[in-house]
């Protein structure tokens, strides 16, 4: 069964103008690298970032994530303990109250949902393997999306997912044809075998539902949607 821990959903809180957040894939848990999770630490403490959402925490415990998030000035936390054992967790410095933590079909390792400072945050991994897969996901995102449209809504994880903002790039480097060559890339990427060309299926969902590549400024929103 999923495990989220925090606050259940709450309405009312007050709504904040801007908010700094960092997505970060740390990897297969950092187990063998605890250097590297202490850069990690230290360089997210230096940010400051109000909300820090993470992928692939394999192997931790509600308990250790909240213990290591208070140590880097988070001290709310959430872990999703999923069925495939890349758990996805948030972090803020605001109180954080959980809409859903769900392992079911079609999200390939989990989706969290959480309310904090106003704005509701959608915690994902999309399918590393299947992009038909991920255009599912993504369908059921946009679902989360509308059972509250006038919150706005932020989609973040690891999405495994090409952007079609890149289109012109990749056509340039020709990476269309290249995908196709390889049926376990083309699988991943592809929505079809060729002539398709290079697609983001569950970006695309996302985008022809209005949302807004909020990494494509440059933000601190890497990897995420903004919807709302």
């Amino acid at each position: 069964a999923a495990a989220a821990r925090g606050p259940r959903l709450a309405f009312g809180v007050a709504p904040r103008l801007s908010l700094r957040l960092v997505q970060w894939n740390i990897r297969d848990g950092c187990a063998a690298e605890p250097s590297r999770l202490a850069g990690i630490g230290r360089w997210l403490w230096r940010a400051r970032a109000d909300v820090a959402t993470f992928n692939e925490l394999n192997g931790w415990s509600p308990a250790q994530f909240a213990r290591l998030a208070a140590s880097w000035g988070l001290p709310h936390a959430a872990l999703l303990e999923t069925t495939t054992g890349y758990h996805v967790g948030l972090a803020s410095r605001h109180p954080i109250a959980v809409e859903e933590a769900n392992v079911s079909a079609p999200f390939h390792h989990g989706l969290l949902v959480v309310q904090l400072a106003g704005v509701r945050i959608a915690l994902t991994h999309l399918s590393p393997a299947d992009a038909i897969a991920r255009r599912a996901e993504a369908t059921a995102l946009l679902e989360v999306e509308r059972r509250q449209p006038a919150r706005p809504l932020v989609v973040v994880g690891d999405l495994n997912t090409l952007s079609p903002l890149d289109a012109a790039e990749h056509d340039a480097q020709h990476l269309p044809r290249r995908l196709a060559s390889d049926e376990a890339l083309a699988r991943k990427f592809l929505v079809a075998l060729p002539p398709a060309a290079a697609a983001a299926a569950a970006v695309a969902a996302a985008a022809d539902a209005g949302a807004v590549d909020a990494d494509a400024g440059g933000g601190w929103l890497g990897g995420g949607w903004l919807g709302g």
